[in-house]
């Protein structure tokens, strides 16, 4: 086995705790010695079936730490201890849960753990047992617009069980598998876990409330699952949920009623579903929300009325019955608005509302229409960057026209 530590006579090591300024100190080539011998001795170890350090271990352990001459270093070590332990024991199964992954076709993330310190002083190769699990992706690609297309139906629930009480994931993706719900118990343990992907499983709403303890989860998508939303009313206690992404899916009026609940919601995808207009009241409860991706082919431009009351809205998309002169005439009430999308034909006169929102900075309104009349509209929107209008019956000379009163302004044709 190669050398772990550097045999440099002095090295020089920045010591820094929690609530007091950094220390340096200089390390002599005994004490960096004993200290990879204390590192070599924890990673050589065979923790399989173990959930502690055997008692020779830790004595041997102990050894090695006291031989280090420099109180400061010392200290370091001994407390250490704890977090090697842990490593070490845990190793097994993190090899186990890797090898189950890649033979699911799927891959692992690792990132570097321990103190830099430590790295620094013995490198990072013999501290590879102390490397973080941080994300599983066990998505298989596959495209359901594809005529090939099937679900991945070897990957189901019980495959979780080996996840349980994982405690440094941060991300799992399990998109297109055959979780169908019961298997969110274990990720429900999953304390860290920061971003999971649902998307493309048969996952339903009374199944997220094992999720309710996930208080660091930050971005969820359910896109294409079988959830309504209602689920989310069990979410309310996420707070630092912020993305959530609910595309083709069957979102009705209580479904808007349960994302509701999770006002941490910045960014939410609500597109190709079912909710009308009587459910749309609910989004006014949403103040968080930045940005909002909306398309219900059962609900009218009215559907938009209530977004009016949200200050902090920035990016508004607009799909299916949203997309129209009705949809456009209450997204121009809303002037936070600095980029607005709209997927759906709506003429000059829908689109001469928009001349109201001062602060617009991108309008994307590709297929809607219009003409050079509606260009004339925008002519005031001085913070106006970028405008794209491929599809639309516009002239050089109008475009021409709307440049010249708005210096800079890119426009895609």
């Amino acid at each position: 086995m190669a050398r772990a530590w550097r045999a440099a006579v002095v090295v020089v090591l920045a010591l820094a705790a929690a609530t007091a300024p950094a220390q340096t100190l200089t390390v002599s080539t005994n004490d960096a010695v004993n200290l990879g011998k204390t590192i070599a001795l924890v990673s050589a170890w065979d923790a399989r079936g173990k959930t502690a350090f055997d008692p020779a271990l830790a004595a041997s352990f102990e050894r090695h730490w006291r031989a280090i001459n420099d109180p400061l270093l010392r200290i370091k070590v001994r407390e250490l201890g704890p977090e090697l332990e842990r490593a070490a024991v845990l190793r097994p199964r993190l090899e186990e849960i890797t090898a189950a992954t890649l033979a699911a076709k799927g891959t692992v993330r690792f990132e570097n753990g321990g103190p830099q310190w430590l790295r620094d002083l013995v490198g990072g190769e013999a501290l590879q047992f102390l490397n973080r699990l941080t994300a599983i992706d066990l998505y298989d690609r596959q495209n359901p617009h594809d005529k090939s297309y099937k679900r991945n139906e070897s990957l189901v629930d019980g495959w979780l069980d080996c996840l349980a009480d994982l405690p440094d994931l941060v991300s799992l993706d399990l998109a297109n598998t055959s979780m169908s719900g019961p298997g969110l118990k274990v990720v429900g343990r999953l304390k860290n876990l920061e971003r999971l992907n649902l998307t493309l499983t048969p996952i339903t709403d009374p199944h997220l409330e094992h999720l309710r303890d996930l208080t660091k989860l930050r971005v969820i998508s359910l896109a294409s699952a079988k959830c309504t939303g209602e689920g989310f009313r069990f979410l309310g206690n996420l707070k630092q949920l912020e993305n959530a992404n609910f595309h083709f899916t069957p979102v009705n009026d209580a479904g808007l009623a349960g994302i509701s609940v999770v006002t941490s919601l910045e960014r939410l995808e609500i597109v190709h579903v079912h909710f009308t207009d009587a459910g749309a009241p609910a989004l006014a409860k949403l103040v968080n929300l930045e940005r909002l991706q909306i398309g219900s082919r059962d609900a009218t431009g009215a559907a938009i009325a209530p977004l009016t009351t949200l200050k902090k809205l920035r990016e508004l998309d607009l799909h299916d019955g949203q997309a129209t002169a009705e949809g456009v005439r209450y997204a121009s009430q809303i002037p936070s608005l600095q980029v607005l999308r709209i997927y759906g034909v709506i003429k000059d006169e829908g689109a001469q509302p928009i001349g109201q929102l001062k602060n617009l900075e991108t309008l994307i309104a590709a297929g809607t229409g219009i003409t050079d009349a509606a260009l004339e509209h925008f002519a005031g929107l001085s913070n106006l960057r970028r405008l794209e209008i491929s599809g639309c019956k516009v002239t050089d000379a109008g475009v021409a026209k709307l440049k010249q009163a708005i210096p800079g302004l890119e426009v895609v044709r």
